[in-house]
């Protein structure tokens, strides 16, 4: 189905009379057709918004609300290992990553994100796919767990 459309820029534009394909019919002599309604669109219409042409990707939270590492007494420290996954590299590769971590007061990962180049953003992604799993005691400020924010360096490596 094809519909075709025409923007019309003035308000007190009216469409001219229908043209009909019936046979004509003589009007009683004594009535008069009513007149016929006229609609003319409103004068302010409304305008959808401008889509960007630019992709929308993910935003890191703001860092407002989290302290920075030397802004707490104890920083952030994960309870055991790192929850990486090792088997998504191949054999003999090593990650050099610098990661940015959101952590919570409650000890989770809110957000991660990888800070500077990395040889291999794919393989990153998919070795740290599961890293916001990793269990971490939260920061401690006058001994009570706060929100942080913390940058460290990982090296990754499959044997």
């Amino acid at each position: 189905m094809v519909i075709q459309a025409e923007l019309i820029a003035d308000a007190s534009y009216a469409p001219p009379p229908a043209i009909s394909d019936a046979p004509a019919m003589d009007p009683a002599p004594t009535a008069s057709a009513p007149p016929r309604p006229v609609h003319s669109p409103p004068a302010t219409q409304p305008t959808a918004p401008e889509i960007p042409d630019v992709p929308i990707t993910p935003q890191a939270p703001t860092t407002t609300g989290y302290l920075p590492i030397d802004a707490v007494d104890q920083p952030a420290m994960p309870l055991g290992d790192w929850v990486i996954d090792t088997d998504a590299l191949p054999r003999g590769y090593t990650l050099r990553l610098v990661l940015q971590l959101w952590i919570s007061a409650g000890g989770t990962i809110d957000h991660w994100d990888l800070v500077g180049d990395t040889a291999n953003p794919v393989l990153a992604e998919k070795a740290l796919a599961h890293l916001d799993q990793t269990p971490v005691r939260p920061a401690l400020l006058n001994q009570v767990a706060v929100p942080s924010l913390r940058q460290l360096e990982v090296v990754v490596t499959r044997e």
